[in-house]
């Protein structure tokens, strides 16, 4: 399936393109000048009165640019070689720019009220009080404005271009597939993950070696955006008065330390059970070790055959319907309306995501779908995400803003659902039980042990980036230590993946860190609302929508602490949704005998 972007614009050269772009150009520069003249000193009224104007027009700018941001985003997604995309994408990186600048001087501003002048704000600004006060804890954190507008310009041209160069090159590789039954092929980089999850360990050994011949081969240009994304993050976290570079992290995601350090506690936990399934795949392997790309790998004796389009659009549906009906329904009408990009060709960007549009209330999804009962896992996840956005579509742009901590409750939710339909239906054969359970403990492992790899190599490479640059050699071996630190000895002699900080897309995404324990959380986190809602019918779907819609509140705590009266601080909570990973395990255990 190919998705259709014409509700957007009808096309990259076309006039409504032109004129969309050009009148945003002129109103972001209207914002600007317009905030930039002082409010009347002594009139408080007058102040508040201004800010809301400017919070209101600002709000309108920002959801006209993600319109445009996520359109050109699809395109650029779609094919990699699109120079016009690429061009138009960077020209909203121009405009993004100018608008940072407006939104760090309003929300300086916003900081600087009295608390009498800022409840007088949240009033005016009805529907989005949870957005001011997220603007004031922003706004706390800024520098004077004229830093923060040089700021804007240097990471434009600077950090921001750095991951934008990453996406081109990695989204024009192409690898050496040697088959060892067959000649050398070509292979775009964007099919390597579903090449790493064949049933042949050969396939998958020579997907892995040579898809890390090209990262390899692009690797100094790599360290040097890595190292230059990390050093001027570093350099704003000093800036603005963050203490740890976790402490940025943990202010983007709207969790507090405290909730970090309960989480990644219960993970350690955790992390045995991870373990303890991966051995137990090696032995049924008639192996004593595993890679480190074939923990998603399929289980001997399980069923890997593949489904068509048609029929994963079938069974998702079924089983979104059957967990949450209006989530059914919403499956088919993303089906129906073709919002769904799927098909594997070269040029595409590798993996897969959902992307929306403030403006028509729309989202996209975006994978390459070959058939694999993960890629059916995937479309049911990507799903989940675009519905999570659909119950928001009538809020104000403002509360549509949720961090990405809370960004996977609905995705994971959705695949989850999937993949329990399959193992409820007692015609489910037990070689598909088996590929199922592999399945969902290979995600377990990736959010219990991969994830906290990523973690740890982050937190380490910001740690010694402060030292000065690091090499090649350097990042490999700082990755290949995390690793074999978290995997233990399931891990072989050959079996590390030293390219992984080159491969791994969400190192270079410029606009967050630690782009990585928000899936955790998210996960686990999921994992807790599939407990209290699937198969509550509406009257559970009632719920499970108004935690959804208050998603973008002022922080995590006060959303879940208020809608599900639970407290994220506490490692109890976190080790309660290890739950169903428990389940799933001695499920597997049971079936292997």
């Amino acid at each position: 399936m190919n998705w259709d972007l014409a509700s957007y614009f009808p096309g990259i050269g076309d006039e409504a393109y032109r004129t969309y772009v050009e009148a945003l150009e002129r109103d972001v520069e209207s914002l600007r000048a317009a905030v930039s003249v002082e409010h009347r000193a002594g009139e408080a009224g007058a102040t508040v009165a201004c800010l809301a104007e400017q919070l209101i027009r600002l709000e309108d700018l920002g959801s006209r640019l993600r319109h445009a941001g996520s359109y050109t985003g699809c395109l650029v997604a779609s094919d990699v070689r699109d120079a016009a995309a690429q061009a138009a994408r960077a020209r909203l990186a121009a405009v993004s720019s100018g608008l940072e600048k407006v939104d760090a001087a309003v929300s300086v501003r916003v900081a600087a009220l009295p608390e009498g002048a800022l409840g007088e704000l949240r009033e005016r600004l009805e529907g989005a009080e949870g957005a001011v006060l997220r603007m004031r804890d922003v706004g706390a954190r800024r520098m004077d404005a004229e830093r923060e507008a040089l700021a804007a310009d240097l990471l434009r041209d600077g950090m921001h271009a750095w991951g934008r160069l990453y996406q081109r090159l990695s989204g024009g590789l192409a690898f050496p597939l040697r088959r060892p039954d067959g000649p050398e092929e070509s292979v775009p980089m964007s099919q390597r993950r579903t090449l790493m999850e064949d049933e042949d360990p050969a396939i998958r050994r020579a997907a892995f070696e040579g898809g890390n011949e090209a990262w390899a081969a692009q690797a100094t240009v790599f360290a040097a955006a890595l190292n230059a994304i990390t050093g001027s993050r570093l350099t704003l976290v000093r800036e603005r008065g963050f203490g740890h570079v976790l402490d940025l992290a943990c202010h983007d995601s709207r969790i507090t330390r405290r909730t970090l350090d309960a989480m990644m506690e219960a993970v350690e936990e955790g992390g045995a059970l991870a373990r303890r399934y991966l051995a137990l795949k090696a032995k049924a392997s008639g192996r004593e070790h595993l890679g480190f790309f074939e923990f998603t790998s399929p289980l001997p004796g399980a069923a890997n055959a593949r489904v068509s389009w048609e029929q994963a659009r079938e069974r998702v549906c079924a089983a979104l319907g059957q967990a949450m009906p209006s989530l059914g329904e919403y499956a088919e009408m993303a089906f129906e309306r073709r919002w769904i990009e799927a098909e594997p060709r070269a040029g595409k960007s590798p993996g897969g995501f959902c992307t929306s549009s403030p403006v028509s209330g729309e989202s996209r999804i975006f994978m390459t779908f070959r058939g694999t009962a993960g890629d059916v896992q995937t479309l049911a996840h990507e799903l989940g995400h675009a519905y999570h956005n659909h119950v928001m579509r009538d809020l104000r742009p403002l509360a549509r803003r949720y961090p990405m901590t809370l960004a996977e409750s609905a995705s994971t939710f959705a695949e989850q659902a999937y993949t329990e339909q399959v193992l409820e239906d007692a015609s489910t054969p037990e070689a598909e039980r088996l590929a199922v359970l592999n399945t969902r403990l290979g995600k377990a492992a990736a959010f219990l042990l991969d994830i906290p790899v990523r973690y740890r190599f982050e937190l380490a490479l910001h740690e010694a980036r402060e030292g000065g640059e690091l090499g090649v050699d350097e990042l490999g071996d700082l990755m290949e230590r995390e690793q074999r630190a978290v995997f233990g000895d399931i891990l072989g002699p050959d079996g590390v993946d030293r390219w992984f900080w080159a491969s791994k897309l969400h190192y270079f995404i410029t606009g967050v860190s630690f782009y990585n324990f928000p899936y955790t959380f998210g996960y686990l986190f999921s994992m807790s609302l599939w407990e209290r809602f699937a198969g509550t019918g509406r009257a559970g779907e009632e719920g499970f929508i108004a935690f959804l819609r208050a998603t973008g509140g002022r922080t995590v705590e006060d959303v879940v602490s208020g809608q599900l009266g639970v407290d994220l601080g506490e490692v109890a909570f976190w080790r309660g949704c290890l739950a169903p990973v428990r389940r799933d395990l001695e499920a597997l255990e049971r079936l292997l005998g």
